[in-house]
């Protein structure tokens, strides 16, 4: 569904365990508060390591946020939260972005400019079986 280098942010790491997968594989990080990562993957071992994370982090209610795009930098990804206002990224061009997915604990986000997964018929594709997606009250 992609290729390489995917970024991760992720608003709050509230599992040691994330934090010590980052740190003992190396993973390139960029720490933009006491608890959030923004999370340069470049490979699928490192890509299967922190799905694993960001779902643990949604099944929590903590939202986890991938990018794919040329000319993406870590530190222009930072999320800024407000309890009382919606997610901005405001150091950030969304033109260079090709695809956003928000992952939250109740379901995903997707907005994305390739034809590949353009539409929930599509995206169905890239979805293991044993997810529901309900395409038919789903749009991207």
């Amino acid at each position: 569904m992609f290729s390489f280098p995917i970024f991760f942010g992720l608003e709050n790491d509230i599992f040691e365990q994330g934090k010590s997968i980052i740190s003992e594989r190396n993973i390139p990080s960029y720490k933009f508060s006491s608890n959030g990562f923004i999370i340069k993957i470049e490979s699928v071992d490192t890509l299967e390591a922190i799905c694993d994370i960001s779902v643990d982090l949604a099944l929590n209610g903590i939202s986890v946020f991938i990018f794919f795009g040329q000319g993406l930098y870590d530190e222009d990804l930072v999320p800024l939260t407000q309890w009382n206002k919606p997610i901005e990224f405001k150091n950030h061009d969304f033109q260079k972005v090709e695809t956003f997915i928000d992952v939250s604990e109740v379901g995903t986000t997707i907005f994305s400019r390739n034809n590949k997964f353009n539409s929930p018929r599509k995206v169905s594709y890239f979805i293991s079986a044993s997810y529901f997606l309900d395409i038919e009250n789903s749009g991207i």
